[in-house]
């Protein structure tokens, strides 16, 4: 059975908090939800919409909230409603920047998915590299062409 666990325990782990770390977490967490926010203005950007980066970066903050607390992608979902219902942005136009976000997060992954997969492959599956190297540019291929197609599937889906 687990041991209970005292204000006294929790104020003394707070006390042995190392806080250059926590300075340098925090820095890396504004700089990811700055420009994830400044993205997120880019995108509807080319619609003809600017909203204001510092709203923008409010609601990546419930973004990232909800991201965490829900599964799958339904968490990320809250950005739609949100520029939709606070921002004024059409849904179409949040969508395509929605779309595009995640079609921008796999091409600029593929490095790192394929040098993991290339380590990871041959001591789970023992796979040639050219398999694993072809699939994941069949990945990245995918991505680009439906980064270049998702304004017309958008279109053809209002």
């Amino acid at each position: 059975m687990a041991e209970a666990l005292s204000l006294s325990d929790i104020l003394e782990l707070l006390r042995s908090i190392h806080i250059p770390t926590v300075i340098v977490f925090l820095v890396y967490f504004l700089s990811m939800a700055l420009l994830r926010a400044w993205r997120y203005q880019l995108l509807p950007s080319s619609s003809g919409y600017k909203p204001s980066l510092f709203l923008l970066l409010l609601v990546t903050f419930v973004r990232n909230l909800f991201a965490d607390l829900l599964p799958a992608k339904m968490g990320t979902l809250v950005y739609v409603g949100l520029i939709t219902t606070r921002l004024k942005i059409p849904l179409p136009v949040a969508l395509a920047s929605w779309g595009y976000k995640y079609v921008l997060d796999v091409i600029a992954l593929f490095p790192v998915i394929l040098s993991a997969t290339l380590f990871v492959s041959n001591a789970v599956i023992p796979m040639p590299p050219w398999i694993v190297i072809s699939l994941a540019l069949a990945v990245l291929l995918t991505a680009a062409v439906l980064a270049v197609f998702l304004p017309v599937i958008l279109n053809c889906a209002q």
